[in-house]
């Protein structure tokens, strides 16, 4: 590594993030454009990451991670996403983040577009 310059994980930015999903879920954002609170989960954390972060078969039960949704952001994230006051981020788990339920709104208000994946 060369000193200044920044490799990995840390050099990417945060204009392509995933979620993985179930299918009612990713059929969901896909018709409103946006990730919705999960029926069951009011106030929980939105657990994105950038693409190749997350290992969809590590996430729990298969059945539930089904679809792979993509959101192309209007600008990079990263600072965004690496603000405490926005998002909850695991040390173990670089390029991922969990954006807190009352920042929703504002994160969904930088998609440019959404995809949906089955995987």
């Amino acid at each position: 590594m060369v000193a200044g310059v920044v490799t990995g994980i840390a050099a990417r930015n945060a204009r392509k993030l995933v979620r993985f999903g179930s299918e009612a879920e990713a059929i969901a954002s896909k018709e409103a454009g946006k990730l919705l609170p999960k029926p069951g989960h009011v106030g929980q954390p939105k657990w994105i990451g950038l693409e190749g972060t997350i290992d969809p078969g590590k996430l729990g039960q298969s059945k539930n991670y089904t679809y792979k949704v993509t959101m192309n952001m209007r600008q990079d994230m990263k600072e965004w996403l690496n603000n405490s006051a926005n998002t909850i981020m695991k040390p173990n788990e670089p390029g991922r983040w969990g954006i807190k339920a009352e920042k929703l709104s504002e994160f969904n208000s930088q998609i440019e577009s959404l995809t949906v994946k089955k995987r």
